[in-house]
Order: structure tokens, then sequence, then C-alpha cells
């Protein structure tokens, strides 16, 4: 059963502390908020733009795991491609 407020009060807290998270925190979030198949593209955009601006920090399962979590939320962020 998914708890929709308190959902977004996580989304919230992620996206006002998205610059202390590691690149493993940042993959995992983008993959749980697509395996739930909740929409949440604000903080997918979030988690791309800091994504790219530390790409060098993630290794080759946490872009697989960012890449397969915006495949299947059908969201098609350019940039980060």
């Amino acid at each position: 059963v998914l708890h929709r407020p308190l959902l977004a009060v996580i989304s919230r807290k992620a996206q006002n502390s998205i610059s202390d998270l590691a690149a493993r925190d940042m993959s995992n979030i983008a993959w749980a908020i697509a395996k739930v198949h909740v929409e949440n593209r604000p903080l997918l955009e979030v988690l791309a733009w800091e994504a790219i601006s530390r790409i060098a920090t993630f290794d080759p399962q946490g872009l697989t795991n960012l890449s397969w979590a915006f495949a299947t939320c059908g969201i098609r962020h350019v940039p980060m491609m």
C-alpha cells in the first residue's frame, strides 16, 4: 500500500538534500521510484541534473539503475543520456 503523503515528504526531503547524497543513494532512489511505479518527475529531474554534475562518482551498477529507472518511468532526459 502506497502512502502518498509520506512519499511526498520523502520526495521533498530528498530534493532539498540532493547534494548530500552519495551516487549510490541517488541511483537507489531513482530505482525505487520506478519499482513502485510512482510518478515523481520533479525528483527524477533533480536526480538527473545532480548525476550529470557527478557522473564520475557513479559505478556501472549505479549508472545502470539510474538509466533503467528513467526508461521504466518513460522519462527521456536528453542531457543525462
